[in-house]
């Protein structure tokens, strides 16, 4: 059993402490995961000018920028041309001047939400000549709740995918939609696992299943990720710390929703699960209860950061 006596709490000294107790600790070495099926690679990428000309262009309506990278790789590695709006209002007007095909939208973000996209998109797109086409409207979220789905069906979209996206799901949902060659079927893996609950528990700090689900089978790319997932998630480890100590409860909600969501994209499930909880209980629970789940969060993070530095010989 591990005791450390910091108050009030002290990020410096913790992670200095779990360095030392983690220079004893053997991490044991992944394999890949045998058998697994992931949706293949395209190996041609339309430039965005071409996809533009015909009608094979995606918006990414998306405020978060590593979201933003990874989706966008995600479609890239699909085949998919894709252009990026940085809030509702930027991929609204952006759809009054191309009408894309596919919009794929978050539903929060600052400005104008995903909802009035939508709602934009189908009041005015009543009005557009037949060429344009039909915009069909995607929409992506790390918030599933309940009764969330339903209305965006009843404002009109044609989908519903949660953050992160897996490669399976959002291949599925590409091709029903904006098929890029729609004579030549291929034989899809219409699912992969949802959610963490249907992956291999394995007691890692990072599943590479859960992370090739996301990023695909390639090495290089699953560096890139985590070496942005640790600089990024550095930055939020601060902002949290902060937030709990000066007792800002919405704050610590909004930001352990960010992490949550990118601890998930690079297969941190355990780290997922537990800035999920801080998420849910922020508002709620005593300040006592929220400082011990931040505490376990910061020794989780720090275990994922020594298990890529071993694993993937990255280091910051």
């Amino acid at each position: 059993m591990w005791v450390l006596h910091a108050v009030p709490l002290c990020r410096a000294a913790l992670l200095e402490a779990i360095g030392e107790v983690m220079e004893n600790k053997k991490i044991k070495n992944i394999g890949m995961p045998k058998n697994r099926n992931t949706p293949r690679v395209a190996k041609y990428v339309m430039s965005i000018e071409e996809a533009r000309k015909n009608r094979k262009l995606v918006l990414l309506a998306e405020d978060n920028a590593m979201n933003q990278q990874v989706i966008t790789e995600q479609l890239n590695m699909l085949g998919y041309a894709v252009e990026v709006a940085n809030d509702g209002e930027e991929a609204i007007n952006l759809w009054r001047r191309n009408h894309y095909p596919l919009v794929l939208t978050d539903l929060h973000m600052p400005i104008k939400s995903g909802y009035d996209v939508i709602k934009t998109i189908r009041k005015e797109g009543i009005d557009q000549p037949k060429e344009n086409g039909i915009t069909r409207v995607v929409a992506i979220t790390a918030n599933a709740l309940k009764g969330e789905e339903q209305k965006c069906i009843n404002l009109g979209m044609d989908g519903y995918l949660t953050k992160p996206l897996e490669l399976a799901d959002l291949e599925v949902v590409m091709k029903k939609w904006l098929d890029l060659h729609p004579e030549a079927p291929i034989e899809i893996q219409t699912s992969v696992a949802r959610s963490a609950e249907h992956h291999p528990k394995e007691v890692v700090p990072i599943q590479q299943a859960v992370l090739i689900s996301y990023l695909g089978n390639d090495i290089e790319r699953h560096k890139k990720y985590l070496n942005m997932f640790q600089v990024r998630g550095n930055e939020l480890i601060d902002q949290i710390s902060e937030f709990v100590k000066q007792q800002e409860r919405e704050n610590v909600k909004n930001f352990a929703h960010q992490f949550k969501s990118m601890a998930k994209s690079v297969g941190a499930m355990t780290l997922h699960e537990s800035t999920l909880k801080l998420e849910s209980i922020a508002q709620s629970a005593d300040m006592a209860e929220i400082e011990e789940l931040f505490t376990l969060i910061l020794q989780q993070f720090n275990d994922v950061i020594v298990f890529v530095r071993d694993n993937y010989n990255i280091a910051i």
